[in-house]
């Protein structure tokens, strides 16, 4: 017997998940910022650049940035693992608040030590533990990001991203439609402009980290969580109207 498919979406909840994806994208621009001024130029997003740059701590020797890109990469790998596992068996909305809540927890861990280091430096092993903190987060936001699905995109891999609106840029300008791919009744229909704009804010959210950096250290780390906190405060947006009669 053949299930027949559910209802769409209402077009506010569309919405709410596009704005959700793009308050990610910042969020991940921002931390990945912060990590790489604070800790040593370690990215806790960005995967491929600490893949590079552990393959040259390999050449040079350098044990210490060895360490923490490796720690990074290890504690990205577990934060999806585990962002995967507390949605499992739930429905969508269900299972991004739960890994937003996990990610909140995580960047308030992470703020805690951020905050008793003041302004000085903090010594290795508090470095390398706010580097896996934050690493878990941002793993945990990119199984999130998964389960929004939308286009594919993820938060936190940027180069896919680029490649995607490079060829829907490209199959536009010469005519050509984008081969047809099984996609979730949610989904929006591609959209160049949604992409354009997930890259502008991940821009964005790295040059307000930038910026709140020059006016404050201690408290720059706050910003994500509050935008976090916005989104799940708003999770009414994702429930369905209730059912007529």
């Amino acid at each position: 017997m053949t299930t027949p498919p559910a209802a769409p979406l209402p077009a506010r909840q569309i919405r709410f998940r596009r704005l959700l994806l793009l308050a990610l994208s910042a969020v991940a621009g921002y931390v990945d910022v912060l990590s790489y001024t604070q800790f040593d130029r370690v990215f806790v997003a960005n995967m491929t650049g600490n893949t590079v740059l552990l393959g040259i701590s390999l050449v040079d020797g350098d044990r210490g940035a060895l360490l923490q890109h490796a720690l990074a990469i290890v504690g990205f790998m577990g934060g999806a693992a585990f962002g995967t596992w507390v949605g499992h068996g739930r429905d969508t909305r269900s299972g991004l608040r739960r890994g937003l809540t996990v990610e909140i927890v995580l960047l308030v861990v992470v703020a805690a030590g951020w905050t008793l280091s003041g302004d000085a430096t903090p010594g290795p092993a508090v470095r390398e533990g706010l580097i896996a903190a934050a690493s878990a987060a941002m793993g945990v936001q990119s199984a999130a990001a998964r389960r929004i699905d939308v286009l594919g995109i993820s938060t936190t891999y940027l180069t896919g991203m680029l490649t995607r609106l490079s060829t829907l840029a490209f199959d536009r300008a010469v005519g050509e439609a984008p081969p047809r791919e099984p996609v979730p009744r949610w989904t929006p229909p591609p959209d160049a402009v949604l992409l354009a704009a997930t890259w502008g804010v991940y821009v964005g959210g790295a040059a307000a980290a930038a910026a709140v950096l020059l006016v404050t250290k201690s408290w720059a780390v706050v910003v994500p969580i509050a935008v976090l906190l916005a989104m799940v405060v708003r999770w009414p947006a994702w429930r369905r109207p209730a059912a007529a009669g």
